[in-house]
């Protein structure tokens, strides 16, 4: 058995690291029963089928006193926007192949919880649309200046029936470059086939890409190319994922 203690996880919401914000991430499923026993049921107990699933994340942790750039600001720019924000969790930390859960989630509910005699707290509860995917990181948080490509991630085997999710998070920029992140696979760890490309990046921001079916090979990594500018640098982290729901 594998433990690890949570203090260094990672929490990527678009293009924002909130990771120091919190101190708790739970994120959780919850699938609809629907009773469908009917008269003489040979065992006796009630019967159910599984409907739809449900995907939550709740958030908590204490209060940032900078209005201007904590989570007040941060959480009423995601209150605001249009699209489901991409939220992407790595447990204890954000190496390769650490345990990842990716969101595309709407944000319900946001609390201050203003004690009398203990630090200010925050919750913040999103609903996730389409359900949690669980996964692994392909980059860890972290800088690249230039083309390249990340250490490989060994699945076992290959999955000849994938549907896969990816989330990428760009949380800083510089040096007027075109980026071009792709995840890719491989059968032999050596010669390698794009699996998702993700859109052109040119200032900080989060995307995340469904591939529907196919076969994905056993080992993964992230892939980069930079076109123009001069003293590119970018911080970034990829996470990968299978479908369950």
């Amino acid at each position: 058995m594998a433990n690890f203690i949570g203090k260094d996880s990672v929490v990527l919401i678009d293009q924002y690291d909130v990771s120091a914000y919190f101190q708790n991430a739970s994120p959780s499923t919850e699938t609809s029963m629907h009773e469908n026993t009917g008269f003489g049921a040979a065992s006796g107990a009630r019967i159910f089928l599984p409907g739809l699933v449900t995907g939550a994340l709740t958030l908590t942790g204490l209060l940032d006193g900078v209005v201007a750039t904590g989570q007040d600001a941060v959480f009423n720019a995601l209150r605001l926007q249009a699209t489901a924000p991409v939220v992407t969790i790595f447990a204890s930390n954000s190496t390769i192949g650490r345990r990842a859960v990716l969101v595309g989630a709407r944000m319900a509910n946001y609390t201050i919880d203003d004690p009398f005699a203990d630090l200010v707290g925050v919750t913040a509860d999103f609903k996730a649309d389409g359900g949690l995917d669980y996964g692994v990181s392909l980059h860890a948080l972290g800088a690249e200046t230039g083309t390249g490509s990340s250490a490989s991630y060994d699945h076992g085997a290959e999955d000849p029936t994938s549907s896969s999710v990816a989330t990428l998070h760009v949380t800083a920029i510089a040096g007027g470059g075109t980026w071009t992140f792709r995840q890719q696979h491989s059968a032999d760890n050596s010669i390698w086939v794009d699996w998702t490309t993700f859109t052109a990046v040119t200032a900080i921001s989060a995307q995340r890409a469904v591939v529907a079916s196919g076969t994905m090979l056993r080992y993964r990594r992230e892939d980069r190319t930079v076109a123009g500018g001069a003293g590119n640098s970018i911080t970034f982290a990829m996470g990968h994922g299978k479908r369950v729901t």
